[in-house]
């Protein structure tokens, strides 16, 4: 199964965008199984039914063939149809048809999306797709992530900043899941290197492993086109069996006006996570749209 996430600028708040169809072609023709998505961008509640995340992405699959979930602050209240920050995933072909539920970050401050599929003996593996907001300082302006992450907090009587409450809500959440006996995948945008000793004291409490450096270790790039360090990263608990994994060239993945991330990407072992490689007979198997434009991703193996 294939697995990819990128932070790509947000999502299009108007109709026929070519953001979408570079979107579509993308995840497509790299054929992942599932995407997930950091910094939407999107205040939901204003978008038109014919641009919410399922009914546009509707058709790119055969019917039955795409579940999606996306997640948006709804602490605020937005008079604009963009809200900076959120998250949302997506899951296809072979993944769409062990989908058993999906949910948000019960804050409501759409910090991640995670979906819950299905195996043999009713194995359970929970992909997470989360965003942590950066801090350029109170120059910055109150609509920026962290603004309404702090805002929230602010209200809430809560004192953490808001990077820190993202990492231990989301450790909180990633423990229980691992002492219910889940396999787990987070794809996150973590606004800080990897390798700092905040996110390994996360990782390790998590039951998590950096499966993206466990493969190029040194070698991996940077992950921010404007930065020196890998901040975007897929990790895994044990069971999940790392078949490949790489980075995309920055002139590779979804291509937004705002796309300055690396898309990041993860083979793993679909037997081992689940206990079976046959889909569920109550559903037949899907056929994937074809695209007649392929490209070729360049994977640093």
């Amino acid at each position: 199964m294939r697995v990819g996430f990128q932070n790509f600028g947000g999502l299009p708040s108007k109709s026929r965008d070519p953001l979408d169809d570079n979107f579509r072609r993308w995840i497509i023709e790299i054929k992942f199984d599932v995407f997930g998505i950091s910094e939407v961008n999107l205040y939901w509640p204003k978008v038109k039914e014919a641009l919410q995340l399922q009914e546009r992405t509707r058709e790119w699959w055969e019917s039955g063939c795409v579940h999606s979930v996306a997640a948006h602050n709804k602490t605020n209240k937005c008079e604009r149809i963009n809200q900076w920050g959120g998250t949302a995933q997506l899951s296809a072909n072979q993944a769409a048809h062990r989908v058993v539920g999906s949910g948000r970050d019960p804050s409501g401050l759409g910090r991640w999306v995670w979906t819950k599929y299905r195996g043999k003996n009713n194995r359970i593996m929970r992909i997470v797709t989360a965003y942590r907001p950066t801090y350029k300082g109170n120059q910055a302006g109150p609509f920026t992530v962290h603004a309404q992450h702090k805002s929230y907090l602010n209200r809430t009587n809560d004192t953490r900043s808001p990077r820190e409450a993202m990492l231990q809500d989301l450790e909180k959440q990633l423990r229980k899941w691992f002492r219910d006996g889940e396999s787990s995948i987070l794809m996150m945008d973590c606004n800080e290197s990897v390798k700092s000793p905040r996110m390994l004291r996360f990782l390790d409490r998590s039951g998590l492993r950096n499966v993206t450096l466990e493969r190029h270790g040194q070698e991996a790039p940077p992950t921010y086109k404007n930065g020196s360090s890998v901040i975007d990263g897929i990790f895994a608990t044990p069971s999940i069996v790392c078949r490949r994994a790489g980075f995309c060239g920055y002139d590779q993945g979804v291509q937004g006006d705002r796309s300055d991330h690396r898309c990041l990407w993860l083979d793993f072992d679909l037997a081992k996570a689940f206990g079976n490689t046959a889909l569920p007979s109550a559903k037949p198997q899907a056929r994937c749209l074809k695209c007649n434009d392929p490209r070729i991703v360049h994977r640093f193996n």
